[in-house]
């Protein structure tokens, strides 16, 4: 448990954090400088191991104590950071020193938050270094359908982001421990219907027509829900099982000129009329006008709106004019 650390105190240590790859990299042109110092003398000038945050390099140094050393490199420790041999230690050929600069960490679980000093470089070193929690991996199968929990640690930045695996840990840095509880369950689904409107020249302007009621349909879905420390967290739909598929309603708005006034004059409204002349249907068409239209087979057998189809063909051709008479009602 750590307690007390200064904002300034904080900063100070989290850029010894960033600085130690640069200052790693000079190590070993500055190891080359020193040398040029170096006398026949391996005692008085020696030869070390310098690993600082896990990064080494091999240095030669005049100094007479570690802490002369690292103050020779400006590499900046204070009592909270970890150095071995301790700072007075003299130097001699051939020793390691290491130097681990601790940042600090808040570890929050469902109960308690508190402070921890940690030496991690990474995300994976942290959870090692406290003995955090890590996902079991069978744990996040969901194949198999089974209610299941475990905890994990959630490692995030001072922004809130997310971090993983090999990613730095700087100061700020969160790990959140949490109990995470998934469960299974089957709910019954109503699969609204909606209403499709369209317009059709084969209905007089201003007329509308349902041409199809629809209605709702109906599913079971297996969903997959997360809590995390007892909370609802999301849900997820596994499956989809449609038992009966909605239908949408479709409403038709007419566009079209007065094809029942037509149809009254031409044949009394009768689809099927027959005239002796060898007219037949709603619009008394012929045969031959009918094939010209696209039509087959005898106009009076024809569906009402198959009727109208054809006669929508034949009105945009010519107007009324194919039908001399009742051809003012349109």
């Amino acid at each position: 448990m750590f307690h007390g650390r200064t904002a300034s105190h904080r900063k100070t240590n989290s850029h010894r954090r960033a600085a130690t790859a640069a200052a790693t990299a000079s190590l070993a042109a500055f190891a080359v400088v020193s040398g040029s110092v170096a006398t026949a003398d391996a005692s008085v000038v020696p030869t070390v191991t310098l690993t600082i945050d896990g990064h080494a390099v091999s240095v030669t140094t005049n100094a007479s104590t570690v802490s002369s050393m690292l103050a020779q490199r400006s590499i900046a420790v204070d009592s909270n950071d970890l150095v071995s041999p301790s700072l007075g230690t003299p130097m001699r050929d051939g020793m390691t020193v290491q130097v681990d600069h601790r940042v600090e960490v808040t570890v929050k679980t469902s109960s308690s938050v508190s402070s921890q000093l940690v030496a991690a470089d990474n995300v994976y070193q942290l959870k090692n270094e406290l003995a955090l929690p890590a996902v079991d991996p069978a744990a996040l199968k969901q194949s198999t359908r089974q209610p299941s929990s475990w905890t994990r640690t959630l490692v995030t930045r001072p922004n809130g982001k997310e971090i993983l695996g090999q990613q730095r840990v700087v100061e700020g840095t969160t790990a959140h421990v949490q109990r995470v509880r998934v469960g299974f369950v089957t709910v019954r689904k109503t699969l609204r219907h909606s209403v499709k409107k369209r317009t059709t020249p084969l209905l007089a302007a201003g007329t509308v027509r349902v041409q199809r009621s629809g209605h709702d349909g109906r599913a079971v879905l297996t969903v997959r829900r997360k809590f995390v420390n007892g909370a609802f967290a999301n849900r997820q739909v596994l499956s989809r099982d449609v038992r009966r598929a909605k239908q949408n309603r479709v409403v038709l708005s007419g566009t079209g000129p007065n094809w029942r006034g037509l149809a009254q004059c031409e044949s009394g409204n009768n689809p099927r009329a027959v005239n002796p002349a060898g007219f037949y249907g709603l619009y008394q068409f012929s045969v031959g006008t009918w094939a010209g239209v696209g039509g087959s087979g005898n106009p009076a057998d024809a569906s009402r709106m198959e009727q109208t189809k054809r006669a929508w063909i034949l009105y945009q051709r010519g107007g009324a004019s194919p039908w001399p008479v009742c051809g003012a009602y349109l």
